[in-house]
């Protein structure tokens, strides 16, 4: 019999300012997973917590501002070596004038248009984002 991996349910923001840039955070140096890499804002959801909760929680964690989901965009699977990850990925607004903090998880973040965005180096399973974002 063959024993299938656990799934981790792992949510994306995808925000948009008024120029048309995207909010991209880049994971610390330090992290067990895709170290320096860039990625969109979110994370995990834990049991039981409501998807758009779950969402608003990361963020205001990993940036500091209040956002509210605005849509579905995506999901999708990305396997590692011992689980998989299920991706949704949301277009999200934002509610608050606060500037962006960044959490201790990442050691930078910026506004990029398209072709600053596609030049990044993305973490992997999102690049799939990336290439939807910029068709």
């Amino acid at each position: 019999m063959t024993k299938t991996k656990p799934y981790v349910l792992v949510l994306r923001g995808v925000l948009q300012d008024p120029e048309g840039r995207f909010l991209l955070m880049q994971r610390s140096a330090r992290s067990k997973g895709w170290p320096g890499k860039w990625e969109f804002p979110g994370g995990k959801i834990d049991p039981g917590e409501e998807i758009s909760l779950a969402l608003t929680r990361e963020w205001k964690e990993e940036t500091g501002l209040e956002i509210v989901v605005d849509h579905f965009v995506d999901a999708f699977e990305w396997e590692r070596e011992n689980d998989r990850i299920l991706y949704m990925v949301f277009r999200v607004k934002n509610t608050s004038s606060a500037a962006v903090v960044r959490s201790d998880e990442h050691d930078a973040f910026g506004w990029f248009d398209r072709e600053a965005m596609r030049a990044l180096d993305i973490s992997p399973a999102l690049n799939r984002v990336v290439e939807m974002l910029c068709a």
